[in-house]
């Protein structure tokens, strides 16, 4: 409360001075006026998922991009704000975790490497000084997953000249939800496209 005071009477003070034409506003060093915390980050996904080091994809695809994960938070404010995180709630700290975890310099910020099923959660920031806390969106860190499909033999479908055909397929249990698409002949087709 008593930090709202001073901003309220700074500003009246301001305002007064800026009437009276004793104050030039072009000339307002705005560094020196205390402020409350305010982001100045990109925003975070609202989902952000990853896997695990030793994932691999089926067909052989690097799943490097996965491995490592930023969660955003820089804000400005004066004084300089000091950065806390929490995890599902209760506090986290980041110095737990140096050997996988790098913050980024003069910022909340930080890197997930070496992600474990245990990172799973929803992190949140906030951004504190003597005026005010700003807290941060909620960012849900999961990891990304596909169940193969089950093992059957290929099935050979004959299907008369202009007679429709329909196949369905249902895709193995994942996280995110996995797309489906055809592939004809070594050719990709689109979910939607029908053959006539």
């Amino acid at each position: 409360m008593a930090a709202m005071r001073r901003i309220a009477t700074i500003i009246v003070t301001v305002l007064l001075a800026y009437g009276r034409g004793d104050l030039d506003y072009v000339n307002v060093d705005r560094s020196k006026i205390p402020t409350p915390p305010y982001f100045v980050h990109e925003q975070n996904e609202p989902i952000i998922y990853f896997t695990l080091e030793s994932t691999q994809a089926s067909n052989g695809q690097n799943l490097d991009y996965l491995k490592e994960r930023t969660l955003r938070c820089k804000a400005e404010g004066n004084p300089t704000p000091v950065y806390k995180w929490k995890k599902n709630g209760k506090p986290f700290n980041l110095n737990m975790y140096s050997n996988r975890i790098a913050q980024v310099p003069g910022e909340g910020s930080f890197v997930f490497s070496k992600l474990t099923v245990a990172d799973e959660g929803v992190y949140q920031c906030e951004a504190t000084n003597d005026n005010g806390t700003a807290v941060s969106e909620k960012i849900t860190l999961e990891q990304t997953w596909i169940r193969y499909f089950p093992q059957a033999e290929p099935e050979v479908v004959r299907v008369e000249l202009g007679d429709a055909y329909q196949r369905n397929c249902t895709p193995p249990e994942s996280n995110p939800t996995a797309r489906v698409y055809w592939i004809f002949k070594v050719f990709f087709i689109a979910s939607f496209f029908r053959f006539l």
